[in-house]
């Protein structure tokens, strides 16, 4: 029966990316078979666009993120990842083009389209176009965790510290792991407005708050957990620790293994390497990511507080320029 391999695939695909396994070539042996009785599943053909996406092989991804959405076009599930393949891929036009048609044909309602426009604006470096359309965003709208991550990076990325600590200190309790590690006030989140202020003792008690929270909380340390560790600990200045931590999440899910989840743990190295005075290194990193899919996207890398080290360092011009030359 084709729906029980189906099943396997999904199977596979989803250990695969939650526990480093990197499964997806059996994931894609068993969607062959069970695409041979069900050629027009609308499922099948969206977890293979997910397994292209992850084997690098993003025009087939988009591909099948296309035929899903026409076989089953009010399923949100495949529309969003769809509108998400065309933000990885830096395709801005075509993902802007979308919008507006799904807007104008319903499948698209507000506020989602000033969310996802918003997403669009922070990408190609424009944050007062992004805080423009959030204005137009009741507080209370809240079904999704990305949310709240376009409405904290708008403000960073603006240096409207108030405003992101209002977002941090509304941020539903059930949504506080895209913050970061720890809990507000003291997270991940809390602790880089802290840094871009320039208030360093105060990132340091909130870094070493939500690591200590993190390392008492955390029942499964998994690479994701590592990642975060890795921040904070850079954060803290411990050096050895975190590039340590940093690069074993790495080596454990390269860019060759997962072009998605590979590609942002080389960014997270690249971070640590930046916050710990290895300028070289984090350069080095950067170089390898910001013009390909799932990249760092030109308006973090230019605006992002984060990267403020690396600033006035001509190398690091050319990546911002050369990533924002790869946006289409």
């Amino acid at each position: 029966m084709g729906e029980a391999h189906l099943e396997l695939a999904r199977y596979y695909f989803y250990t695969g990316i939650q526990t480093d396994s990197g499964d997806f070539d059996r994931a894609r042996d068993e969607l062959a078979i069970a695409r041979r009785t069900l050629p027009n599943d609308s499922e099948a053909i969206f977890i293979a666009a997910r397994i292209d996406r992850r084997q690098n092989r993003w025009d087939d991804s988009l591909a099948n993120f296309r035929k899903a959405s026409e076989l089953d076009p009010r399923n949100p599930e495949i529309a969003n990842f769809r509108r998400f393949a065309y933000l990885d891929m830096r395709r801005y036009k075509e993902f802007e083009e979308l919008i507006t048609k799904d807007a104008a044909s319903g499948t698209l309602q507000e506020p989602w389209t000033q969310l996802w426009l918003a997403d669009l604006k922070l990408a190609e470096g424009d944050p007062v176009a992004a805080q423009s359309l959030l204005a137009q965003v009741p507080l209370d709208f809240s079904p999704i965790e990305k949310i709240w991550d376009i409405r904290f990076m708008a403000a960073l990325c603006l240096r409207d510290y108030d405003a992101a600590n209002r977002v941090i200190a509304t941020t539903p309790a059930k949504f506080a792991y895209v913050l970061g590690g720890g809990q507000p006030p003291e997270s991940w989140a809390d602790g880089q407005v802290a840094l871009a202020r320039g208030d360093k003792q105060k990132a340091l008690a909130v870094f070493a708050a939500a690591r200590k929270r993190l390392g008492a909380t955390s029942e499964t340390k998994d690479q994701s957990y590592f990642e975060q560790v890795a921040r904070l600990d850079a954060g803290l200045g411990r050096k050895e620790e975190a590039i340590h931590e940093a690069q074993g999440a790495v080596d454990l899910m390269p860019i060759a293994k997962d072009s998605v989840t590979g590609v942002g743990r080389v960014v997270n190295l690249a971070l640590v390497y930046a916050w710990t005075g290895e300028r070289d290194r984090a350069l080095e990193q950067l170089e390898t990511v910001a013009t390909i899919p799932a990249g760092p996207s030109y308006g973090d890398l230019r605006f992002n507080p984060c990267w403020d080290s690396l600033r006035g360092d001509k190398r690091f011009d050319k990546i911002v320029a050369a990533a924002k030359a790869a946006s289409r």
